[in-house]
Parts: C-alpha cells; sequence; structure tokens
C-alpha cells in the first residue's frame, strides 16, 4: 500500500496528496461521528497565551511596558531564571503582540517617552525616596560558557540622582543588598525605599533603620 494517495481535484491542477494515516484517521473519525467528526475543531485557548498565568501576564507587560528598549530574548533570559514555568518565547512574542507591545509598539513607547515607575512618586526632597530596580546586563563570554550580568540600581526620586549601580551575576538579594551598602555609604540613609517585590523575611535587612541599628520596628 503507497504511504500517500492523491485527493481527487481538476483535471489540469497537480494532485494533492495525503498521509495515509491522516486517512485511517478520517475514515474512524466519520465511522464514530460521521461528517461532523471530520469538520475542524477550534482550540478552547485560541486567542490566549498557552501556559501564561493571569499573573505572569501581567507581569510580562509591566516589564516591558517599563523597559520597551530592551531586546524581549535579554528579558526573557533573566526571567527564565527567576521563573522556569514561563512557556515558549514564542508564547511571549505573541501575547506581548495581542497587547500592542510588539517591536513597532515598544518603538512607540520610547518615542513618546512615557512615565514609567520611576516618575510616579515626585517625593518633596532629596533622599526622602529611593527607588531600586534590576535590569539585564550584557553578556561575558568567558569559555566554555556564556554568562548573564544583571544592573543593580538605585535612583533617588527627587533629585534623579543614582546613589550607586553595580553589575552581578545574578539579580537577587546579596547584589541588592551590596548596591545599597555603597549607596548609604556615599549619599547617607533615605527615609524611605520602593522596590518592586521584596519577600517578608528580608524587609528587615532592606529597611533604612536596619542598616544604622535601629532595628525594623522603627522604620
Amino acid at each position: 500500500m503507497a504511504a500517500a494517495h492523491p485527493l481527487p481535484g481538476e483535471a489540469d491542477t497537480p494532485p494533492t496528496f495525503v498521509a495515509k494515516r491522516t486517512l485511517e484517521d478520517w475514515y474512524y473519525a466519520f465511522k464514530k461521528g460521521g461528517f461532523d467528526a471530520l469538520k475542524p475543531k477550534a482550540r478552547s485557548d485560541r486567542g490566549k497565551p498557552r501556559r501564561l498565568s493571569p499573573e505572569q501576564q501581567q507581569w510580562i507587560l509591566e516589564r516591558v511596558r517599563s523597559f520597551p528598549g530592551v531586546p524581549v530574548k535579554l528579558l526573557y533570559r533573566q526571567w527564565k531564571q527567576s521563573d522556569p514555568t514561563l512557556p515558549a518565547l514564542s508564547a511571549i512574542y505573541r501575547w506581548l503582540e495581542q497587547n500592542e507591545l510588539d517591536a513597532q509598539g515598544r518603538r512607540y513607547l520610547l518615542r513618546q517617552n512615557i512615565p514609567g515607575p520611576t516618575k510616579a512618586f515626585e517625593a518633596p526632597g532629596v533622599n526622602d525616596l529611593w527607588i531600586v530596580d534590576f535590569s539585564p546586563g550584557p553578556f561575558l563570554a568567558l569559555a566554555p560558557k556564556t554568562i548573564a550580568t544583571h544592573l543593580c540600581l538605585l535612583i533617588d526620586d527627587h533629585s534623579r540622582l543614582i546613589p550607586y549601580a553595580a553589575y552581578g551575576l545574578a539579580a537577587d538579594t546579596r547584589a541588592l543588598l551590596a548596591c545599597l551598602k555603597q549607596a548609604v555609604r556615599r549619599r547617607g540613609l533615605p527615609r524611605k525605599l520602593y522596590a518592586d517585590y521584596v519577600p517578608r523575611h528580608i524587609i528587615g535587612i532592606l529597611c533604612p533603620a536596619a542598616l544604622c541599628g535601629r532595628g525594623p520596628a522603627n522604620c
């Protein structure tokens, strides 16, 4: 028996071949459910990013809007390290395209200079509020592998001065504390420190009062 069979068509057009296994599937589907069983069925998750949770969807949109100039591939590598459950990069691109954050949309954000998270407070004085965030950095070509770097940056909300910034090998608490320690040495203690997400068990460590010995209870 041939591996593929031609479908009937016009005499002057080349035949369309279908695999034997496909014909068998159609045959048994027809025996079980008639012609209705041969109709294509729409996916129940059509139009939705596969395997992205609602929290991941919202978080990805926020990060891309915050860093429209950073390539998505670079952001994705950092995200994947902190959240291994993320789907393939193609699913991320589809989700961004559905929310008008494809390459053209991200370029538009850059041109418009839309106020981002670092412009949402406008603290009244210097050292009233510091904002900390991480950004993907360049890759280091160290044989036999390539190592990712991450930029930890502190910015004063009132003056826009950067108390300190440094590259590290991970966007973690250790890198944040090292950066914060150097910033305090150079610019003194801030009254408040803002970060996107800080686990409760390290709030006392990050509290500015704890750095000078007063303890988190007085923050």
